[in-house]
């Protein structure tokens, strides 16, 4: 993220939801990892069987510039062997900017 962001949930839809048929036959992700740029990471567990979005709020909010999904255990599809996830929203917001005060002019 270009400038730094304050990172306070994550929302996705895993799998591969335009169907039930095709998220039953695609893998979709059991446990993920978020790894950031201070070196700090949030393991999370998602549900399967939903086709709605899922919401991982972090424990504090995040200053980021850089973050990584990691898949760590998948929920195994019954046809294919790829795992999806079909959205995923960032929901955050911008560091604000130092506040500049006029400085008063001197003869």
């Amino acid at each position: 993220f270009d400038p730094e962001i304050i990172l306070e949930r994550i929302s996705l839809i895993n799998g591969y939801t335009r169907s039930e048929t095709l998220y039953q036959a695609n893998n979709r992700v059991k446990k993920i990892r978020i790894s950031f740029d201070d070196g700090t990471y949030l393991d999370q567990e998602l549900k399967d069987g939903e086709l709605k979005p899922q919401t991982i709020t972090l424990p504090e909010a995040k200053q980021i510039r850089t973050l990584r999904l990691t898949v760590l255990e998948t929920y195994k599809g019954s046809k294919f062997n790829d795992t999806c996830i079909s959205e995923i929203k960032f929901d955050y917001s911008h560091i604000p900017e130092p506040e500049i005060t006029p400085t008063e002019e001197t003869n």
